[in-house]
C-alpha cells in the first residue's frame, strides 16, 4: 500500500535536499555590508558609489565609472541609508534568487556522482564575485534559450512573456551592477532573440526583446537615473572599460594563461559535445552564449593578472556544466563528456588554486577556507541587530582619526571635490561631494575621459573647492592622471590652507581665460631616443606623447592586454627615474612642468614656488612595447603660459607649516625641514638638533602636541634616541619647563605617535622654543624626529605675575 506515495515522497525528499544546498549555497555568497570606508583608493569608491545613489546623481552624467548604479550593492561600503535595501532587496531576494537559478543546474546534469560534483564545485570558496555573475548570466541566457524554444506559434503567448519576465527582471538587476556584466547580458540577450528570428518566430522574438529591454529601463528608472542619460552610461563605460585594458595591463604567468586557454576551450568543446546531435538551431546558441562569457571573463581576469586571474577560472569551473543536458547527446558520448567536465574543473581547479596563492590570502586548505568562510557569514546574520550600532560607532572613530576641522569651517556647506582618489575623506568629514566625471585620478584613462573632467572645472558646475592630495598607483608618472583637470585646477585655483596631508584649494573667479598653448617641440621620435625638452620662459609644460598602435598590438590588445610601457626622466636635480605612462592619458597630455612628484611639490607649485625642471625624457624601448605600437612615437611640449600663479612667499610658509596651527618666527635646522605623513598624519620632519621660535602674547597659554621619531625604512633602529622639550627663552638665557626622551630601540612605546598638553605662563619680551636634541650619546646620526598638531590656546588674558 506504500508503494503508491513512494515517488510523492522522492519528490519531497528531493525538495528538501534542493532548499538545504539552496541556503548552504546563498550562505557561501552572502555578502554583508562592508565596513565604513578609509581614504583609500577602493574603498573611497565603493563609498562614492553608495553616496551617489542616495543622492540621486546621474551614471553616465555625474559619475563615470566602471561600475553601474546597482555596483555600491556588490561592493557595500557602509551607507546606512540603504541597508535595508542591501539586506533584504539584494542579498536576500535577488541573490538568493541567483543561486536558486545556478542550484537548478544541477538537475540539467544526469547521473548522481556528476550530479554531486556540480554541487560541490558550486560550493567553492570565493571564486570572485566577477565569475559569479558571469556564470549567472550565462546561465540565464541558457534557461531563456529552452523556455522559448518550444512555441511553435511565431507570436509569444502572454504565459511565455509572464514566466520569462521574472528571469530579464534578474538578468537586468545584474546587468546594472557593472558594466561588463552589461555587455554579457546584451549578448545573452542578443542570443536569445537571434535564435528566435532564426526559428521564424519574428514576432516572439520582437516582444521578448521588448520585455528585456523594458526591465533594463525600468530598473534604471527604479535607481533615480533619467533615461535620457543611459546612452552617456553606455559611451562613457565603454571608454573606461577601452582604456582600462592599457592602464591596467600586467603581465600574467604563462601557467596560468595556458590552464585559463585550456579550461575554456575545453568547455567550449564540452558545449559542442553535448548538443551537436541536436542541430545547429540548438548548437549554435549554447556555443554562443558561452563564447561571449568566457571572453569577459578571460578579460576581467588576465588583463590585471594576478588574483584577477579568478574570474576566468571561476566561470570555466562552473559554466560548462550549465550546458550539460546530455540527454541531447548520443548515449555514447554521455560517459565521455561527463568526464571531460571532470577533467576542464580539475583544470580550472589548478588555476583557481593559483590565483588564490597570488593574492596573498590564499590557503593550501581550501576545506578550512570553506568553514571560516560560514562561519564568518553565519556569525554576521547572527549579529545583524547590532550591525549599525557597531558601524556608526566605528564610522566615528574614523571621522575623529581623519578629521580635518580647520577645513571644514572653511568649506562649510559648500561643494567640493577631491584630488587624486581619497573620496571618503569627504565622506568621513561630511562634506557635500561635487564630482567630476571620473570621480577618481587614476581612472582618467583616454583622452575623452580626461577631457570630461577638464571641461567640468572649466564649467559653472565646477565645486568651489577641492581638496588635492598627491596620489598614484603602479609607479605612474607623476602628472599623467587627470593633467587637463589638473591644469584646470592649477589654472582657476588658490590655496587656501593645507591640514592633514590635504591642500584645500579655492575657486578665483577673478581668473580670466587661459591664452593658447605654444607649442615649442613637436617631432616624431623612437623607443630609446632620448629627447632634451627646452626651458620655458616661466612654468607650465604639457608632454603630450601619440603612441599609435599596430594592426597586431590592436588585435592583442582586444583579445587579451596591451604592454606596460614606461618613460624615463631625468631632471636639473640629477634625477633620473622610470615611471609607467597610460597611452592613452598620455596623448592628452602629462603635467611636467612644474614637476609635481609628491605632496610637497604640489603645494609648493599651487603657491607659485620653484620646482625641479624636467630636462630631458626617453620613452623605453621592450620588444613587447615595440610590437603593440608604430616605431615613430609623436610628441608635443607645450607651454601653457600663466598656468602656475606668481611666488606667494607668505602662502609658501603657511602651507610649509600647516600642521601647526601657525608658523614659527624663526627656526634653527641645520637640515632643512621636510614633511612626510605617520598614521594618516601630516608631520613637519626635523633633524636634531632644531629649533622652532615662536612669538606669543604674554599670558597663560595651554600647548597642546603630537611629536615622535620617524620609523626606520627596514627594520634596524639606528638613533640612541633624542630629546624633545618646551623652552622659554628671554634675555636672560633659556629654561625649559617640560622635556621627554625617547629611545625607539630600547622602549617599544617610544616608537609611535606621542602626545603632551601642558600649560605654561608667558613674561614679557620672552618667546616660546619647540626644540628638539640629540640622544644621551650624542650622536645625531639618526636622530630624525617630527612634530605635528602644535596648537596654542590661550587660557586667560591675565598678567603672569
Amino acid at each position: 500500500m506504500a508503494e503508491p506515495h513512494a515517488p510523492a515522497r522522492h519528490v519531497v525528499q528531493e525538495r528538501v535536499l534542493f532548499a538545504l544546498f539552496l541556503g548552504l549555497l546563498w550562505l557561501t555568497r552572502y555578502a554583508p555590508s562592508e565596513h565604513p570606508a578609509v581614504p583609500e583608493l577602493d574603498p573611497s569608491w565603493a563609498q562614492a558609489l553608495g553616496y551617489a545613489l542616495t543622492r540621486g546623481l546621474q551614471f553616465g552624467v555625474d559619475v563615470v565609472f566602471t561600475y553601474g548604479p546597482l555596483g555600491w550593492f556588490a561592493h557595500a561600503a557602509w551607507q546606512p541609508e540603504l541597508f535595508g535595501w542591501k539586506l533584504l532587496a539584494f542579498e536576500l531576494a535577488f541573490k538568493l534568487a541567483l543561486c536558486a537559478v545556478l542550484a537548478r543546474g544541477i538537475a540539467r546534469v544526469d547521473g548522481p556522482a556528476s550530479k554531486l560534483t556540480f554541487a560541490l564545485l558550486l560550493l567553492v570558496p570565493e571564486p570572485g564575485a566577477e565569475a559569479f555573475y558571469f556564470t549567472c548570466v550565462v546561465a540565464l541566457g541558457a534557461w531563456l534559450l529552452e523556455r522559448t524554444r518550444a512555441a511553435d506559434s511565431n507570436r509569444a503567448s502572454a504565459r511565455e512573456l509572464l514566466a520569462t519576465a521574472p528571469v530579464w527582471l534578474l538578468l537586468a538587476g545584474v546587468a546594472w551592477i557593472k558594466f561588463t556584466y552589461l555587455v554579457l547580458a546584451v549578448a545573452a540577450i542578443a542570443v536569445v532573440v537571434a535564435r528566435l528570428v532564426l526559428a521564424k518566430r519574428a514576432r516572439a522574438a520582437g516582444a521578448h526583446a521588448l520585455v528585456a529591454f523594458g526591465a533594463l529601463l525600468f530598473l534604471w528608472c527604479a535607481c533615480g537615473q533619467n533615461p535620457l542619460n543611459l546612452w552617456a552610461y553606455v559611451s562613457t563605460s565603454w571608454e573606461v572599460a577601452r582604456g582600462y585594458a592599457q592602464a591596467m595591463s600586467a603581465p600574467a604567468e604563462s601557467t596560468d594563461v595556458a590552464l585559463a586557454v585550456a579550461s575554456l576551450a575545453g568547455g567550449l568543446f564540452l558545449v559542442w559535445g553535448s548538443a551537436r546531435d541536436a542541430g545547429a538551431r540548438v548548437l549554435a546558441p549554447r556555443l554562443a552564449l558561452f563564447a561571449a562569457g568566457a571572453f569577459v571573463a578571460f578579460k576581467a581576469g588576465f588583463v590585471a593578472a594576478g588574483s584577477t586571474t579568478l574570474t576566468c577560472f571561476g566561470y570555466a569551473l562552473w559554466t560548462p556544466w550549465w550546458f550539460a543536458n546530455d540527454a541531447v547527446a548520443a548515449p555514447r558520448r554521455a560517459g565521455a563528456l561527463a568526464l571531460g567536465r571532470v577533467l576542464v574543473a580539475l583544470l580550472a581547479l589548478w588555476g583557481y588554486q593559483r590565483a588564490q596563492l597570488a593574492s596573498g590570502v590564499g590557503t593550501t586548505r581550501p576545506l578550512a577556507a570553506w568553514n571560516q568562510i560560514l562561519a564568518d557569514h553565519a556569525n554576521s546574520i547572527a549579529e545583524l541587530d547590532t550591525l549599525r550600532e557597531a558601524y556608526t560607532l566605528e564610522r566615528a572613530a574614523l571621522a575623529a582619526q581623519h578629521a580635518l576641522p580647520r577645513v571644514r569651517e572653511r568649506v562649510g556647506d559648500a561643494e567640493i571635490d577631491v584630488f587624486q582618489v581619497e573620496l571618503a575623506v569627504l565622506f568621513l568629514n561630511d562634506l557635500r561631494w561635487r564630482p567630476r566625471p571620473v570621480i577618481q585620478s587614476y581612472a582618467a584613462y583616454t583622452e575623452r575621459l580626461a577631457e570630461l573632467n577638464a571641461a567640468h572645472f572649466r564649467s559653472e558646475r565646477a565645486p568651489r573647492f577641492v581638496l588635492w592630495r598627491f596620489t598614484t598607483i603602479d609607479h605612474r608618472l607623476p602628472g599623467l592622471d587627470d593633467a587637463p583637470a589638473q591644469c584646470e585646477v592649477l589654472r582657476r585655483y588658490r590655496p587656501v590652507l593645507s591640514e592633514g596631508g590635504y591642500l584645500l584649494l579655492e575657486r578665483d573667479d577673478a581668473r580670466g581665460a587661459a591664452p593658447a598653448a605654444r607649442r615649442v617641440l613637436e617631432r616624431d621620435v623612437r623607443f630609446g631616443e632620448r629627447v632634451e625638452l627646452p626651458e620655458l620662459d616661466g612654468r607650465g609644460g604639457v608632454l603630450r606623447l601619440d603612441l599609435r598602435p599596430t594592426a597586431r598590438g590592436a588585435l592583442e590588445g582586444f583579445l587579451a592586454s596591451w604592454p606596460r610601457v614606461e618613460l624615463e626622466i631625468e631632471t636639473d636635480g640629477a634625477f633620473t627615474s622610470t615611471f609607467r605612462i597610460v597611452p592613452g592619458a598620455a596623448r592628452a597630455g602629462v603635467l611636467i612642468d612644474p614637476w609635481m612628484c609628491g605632496q610637497d611639490a604640489v603645494e609648493n607649485a599651487c603657491s607659485g614656488g620653484k620646482s625641479q625642471r624636467v630636462t630631458a625624457i626617453r620613452v623605453v624601448s621592450s620588444e613587447a612595447a615595440e610590437r603593440a605600437f608604430a616605431p615613430e612615437i609623436g610628441l608635443v611640449y607645450e607651454h601653457h603660459a600663466g598656468l602656475v600663479p606668481p611666488f606667494d612667499p607668505e602662502k609658501a610658509r603657511a602651507l610649509a607649516y600647516s600642521m601647526l596651527d601657525r608658523a614659527p618666527v624663526s627656526t634653527r635646522e641645520p637640515i632643512p625641514f621636510s614633511r612626510s605623513s605617520i598614521e594618516g598624519r601630516s608631520v613637519l620632519v626635523v633633524h636634531a638638533p632644531s629649533e622652532l621660535v615662536y612669538e606669543l602674547e604674554p599670558g597663560r597659554w595651554r600647548v597642546d602636541a603630537r611629536f615622535g621619531m620617524l620609523p626606520p625604512s627596514d627594520e634596524t633602529i639606528c638613533t640612541d634616541g633624542a630629546v624633545f622639550a618646551f623652552v622659554l627663552r628671554n634675555e636672560r638665557g633659556d629654561a625649559a619647563f617640560w622635556r621627554q626622551a625617547l629611545d625607539p630601540r630600547a622602549r617599544t612605546a617610544d616608537r609611535g605617535l606621542q602626545h603632551v598638553t601642558h600649560e605654561f605662563s608667558l613674561p614679557e619680551s620672552t618667546r616660546f622654543v619647540l626644540r628638539t636634541n640629540v640622544g644621551p650619546r650624542g650622536d645625531g646620526a639618526c636622530d630624525w624626529c617630527y612634530w605635528t598638531d602644535v596648537r596654542f590656546v590661550r587660557v586667560d588674558a591675565e598678567e603672569p605675575k
